[in-house]
């Protein structure tokens, strides 16, 4: 298990390692926040649940904690470079050319413990998380069957769950699912930087996409968000109006500036190409 730190925490002299360590407990800690959300949401149909109560904010805190350090041990595990560089590059000797000017990090020569234990890791709070909803769901089920609480009120917290679902459930497809094939492709030997640079793009952009669902699933936020574009636009148009232009006048401003993106883009094909002929 091998890599080039190229970001900016490389830059500023950051410890691959702890890149390493930074990134999976990042992850981690989404996973238990997921959790804690599934949790927050059924205590909300159960406050009568006293026990619970007591057990439940110690409970959170130890997820939390085991989120922060399982994965520490590792770091005291590093081998020594100089030894485990050469061995890496033997078993992969068609790395790419760019990583001879970035050095090579081995985090570890054996991938399966690391592997395991964020296997194991990832199945326990899944099946947290499936846990507090299939109770959430027996909730429901049987305030609906009883009467104890409004239709409406039912209605509320079904729409409102299945939002939950479909926002938290997002991280499995655009996180876990990359990784699952890491968990295959690392202790198979097999490398692929293609295949790698795929799997982090995907994974980067789970910020974008829990953001476009969050605005897809939740009424409140989409409206708020159409808010302020349309107030910004009003803004926009005001100072446009106020400045004596014609529409005419927009329109060719923004011709203009789209002849002279073009004109830029050209230049810097033209400079490239003149490069790579050198």
């Amino acid at each position: 298990m091998a890599g080039n730190g190229i970001g900016v925490l490389s830059m500023i002299g950051l410890n691959t390692g702890f890149q390493v360590y930074f990134s999976v407990t990042i992850v981690s800690v989404l996973v238990a926040t997921m959790v804690r959300v599934y949790e927050h949401r059924w205590y909300l149909l159960t406050r009568n649940r006293k026990l619970w109560r007591k057990f439940r904010g110690p409970l959170c805190y130890t997820n939390y904690i085991i989120c922060i350090t399982f994965f520490i041990p590792f770091l005291f595990f590093v081998p020594d470079q100089t030894e485990a560089i050469p061995a890496i590059l033997k078993k992969v000797p068609c790395y790419h050319l760019y990583t001879q000017n970035v050095p090579l990090y081995v985090f570890t020569l054996n991938p399966i413990p690391p592997i395991i234990t964020v296997a194991v890791f990832s199945i326990v709070q899944i099946g947290l998380m499936t846990l507090f909803i299939s109770l959430t769901v027996r909730v429901l089920t049987y305030q609906a069957r009883r009467n104890t609480t409004s239709q409406y009120t039912i209605s509320l917290h079904r729409r409102f769950l299945y939002a939950l679902i479909a926002q938290t459930g997002l991280p499995v497809i655009v996180v876990f699912c990359p990784l699952l094939s890491l968990f295959y492709l690392i202790p198979m030997g097999y490398h692929n930087q293609m295949i790698t640079n795929f799997i982090f793009i995907f994974v980067s952009l789970h910020g974008f996409f829990s953001t476009v669902l969050l605005l897809l699933v939740h009424k409140p936020y989409r409206t708020a968000t159409l808010r302020i574009l349309k107030s910004a636009a009003d803004i926009l148009f005001r100072k446009l109006l106020n400045s004596g232009k014609s529409e005419f006048q927009f329109r060719q401003i923004i011709i203009n500036r789209e002849n002279v993106n073009k004109q830029l883009l050209r230049i810097c094909q033209d400079y490239i190409l003149s490069f790579e002929s050198r």
